[in-house]
């Protein structure tokens, strides 16, 4: 198998039109591919309700079917602290994953449909490739998820109107969070995605970093992706009260500061690693 597709699922994600919108989208750009590689989806769900959990998975099993390509999905517990973390729930994934290649993107993203073309002849110049894209953000009254936007966004041709804002330059030393692409073997040498790192937006920057010292960055044509607006957010990973200031001087330290390409232990992605069991982060053994 190619490409395994990981997309990760909070307890609060109810917006299954949303979900449903963006896998038609990814599964659209297989089809412009003549040899059409094997791929797969994964979708990791990580909760603290077993009631929600149910819901998630039923669905999941029963509706988003796209193509004749089946969803995997499964459970993840929350870490001992029983705080969310989005390292963990990708590692568990990673780890499960079949292909050569991961593909980490996320639920409110659409890709174009020549996407995985493009993907495809970056890969053939250098198997060995970290892959990323710009996206632009389209606005809130725009993302209906109708039959006119998806049109819209798989042709990349979604009007300057209905863009709220934009992100540019990649290609220049940073790829964002929303699409992250590389061997499996590379994730595998590096023991995963950093397990200290919690909240939205650091875990796949501090793997921005470390991918880079074993492969050259590529990016892909801009604007190959859409951001679609929507107000629900993953619930924090933190207490109330929590030192926002003190934890983002840490993830600093974990993630510019800390140059190690390995940052877990043997047991990273799994309910024996040593932050999954770990009760608290300032006290995260090293």
């Amino acid at each position: 198998m190619k490409y395994s597709i990981i997309i990760g699922l909070s307890e609060n994600c109810y917006e299954f039109k949303r979900f449903d919108f963006i896998l038609k989208t990814i599964v659209n750009s297989f089809r412009f591919i003549e040899n059409k590689p094997e791929y797969e989806i994964l979708i990791p769900c990580m909760y603290s309700s077993g009631e929600i959990a149910l819901q998630h998975m039923t669905h999941l099993g029963c509706n988003c079917i796209h193509g004749g390509i089946k969803i995997r999905s499964f459970y993840i517990p929350l870490p001992v602290n029983g705080y969310f973390s989005n390292s963990i729930q990708y590692n568990f994934a990673i780890r499960a994953a079949k292909g050569e290649y991961i593909i980490q993107t996320d639920t409110d993203v659409c890709w174009r449909e020549d996407m995985v073309q493009n993907i495809e002849k970056i890969l053939s110049a250098d198997p060995d490739a970290f892959i990323g894209c710009d996206f632009r953000f389209i606005k809130e009254e725009y993302s209906d998820y109708s039959d006119d936007l998806y049109s819209e966004v798989t042709r990349g041709e979604v009007p300057e109107h209905k863009i709220r804002t934009q992100l540019a330059d990649a290609g220049l030393g940073w790829f964002y969070g929303n699409l992250q692409i590389f061997k499996k073997s590379l994730m595998v040498e590096a023991q995963g995605y950093d397990e200290r790192m919690r909240n939205w937006g650091e875990w796949d920057n501090d793997w921005n970093l470390r991918a880079r010292m074993r492969c050259k960055a590529r990016a892909l044509p801009q604007w190959s992706m859409y951001h679609l607006y929507h107000d629900h957010r993953a619930h924090k990973p933190y207490p109330e009260g929590w030192d926002f200031d003190r934890f983002h001087k840490l993830l600093l330290t974990y993630g510019r500061e800390d140059k190690r390409f390995v940052k877990n232990d043997d047991n990273w992605g799994t309910t024996e690693s040593k932050y999954f069991k770990h009760p608290d982060w300032e006290g995260y053994p090293e």
